[in-house]
């Protein structure tokens, strides 16, 4: 099995995908898909969403808050170091890897839109796509700037993102 990883990827026009981004990208379809059913279709998951809304009512409605807290914290940190351990292989661990995944992450959170799951999958594969031809065709060293212009974009001239809703100013 590890000798499969090494070798093989799929080329897609000037683009080579390495096996490790298609093992990334099939985990990251398999627990999207996961999240979804965990969270619309379980207690414990619309127990978290409960306390993520009003912690106040979930307690009301006799959801141990603390507990769903601590749940929330275990699971991210569980959702986090999977990440790690999938992305060490792809770029330079360091203390400083996170902080540069996660403007991206924020990045792709404003161009889908605040609120919005699917907005925010479909802005990271639009930041994906943009920084790998960007790459390709312009200049590999400014691929992480690529994404950054695409979010200033964003910014200037539809800040609530794709999907996003505009919200009125409050007087």
């Amino acid at each position: 099995l590890e000798g499969w990883f090494e070798t093989q990827g799929i080329q897609l026009g000037p683009v080579y995908l390495d096996s490790q981004y298609l093992l990334i990208i099939a985990v990251t379809i398999v627990l999207v898909i996961f999240n979804y059913w965990f969270f619309e279709h379980t207690m414990l998951g619309k127990k978290l969403q409960a306390t993520s809304q009003d912690k106040e009512m979930a307690s009301l409605l006799g959801i141990s808050v603390s507990t769903m807290i601590m749940i929330t914290f275990i699971y991210s940190a569980v959702l986090g170091g999977l990440a790690g351990i999938l992305v060490a292989p792809v770029l330079f661990v360091s203390i400083q890897m996170g902080s540069t995944i996660a403007l991206k992450a924020f990045a792709a959170t404003i161009i889908g839109g605040f609120g919005d799951v699917a907005g925010a999958i479909i802005g990271g594969l639009a930041l994906g796509i943009i920084e790998t031809f960007g790459a390709a065709y312009i200049s590999v060293p400014y691929k992480d700037g690529f994404a950054f212009l695409v979010l200033i974009a964003f910014l200037v001239f539809r800040p609530q993102g794709l999907f996003g809703e505009r919200v009125a100013e409050k007087a």
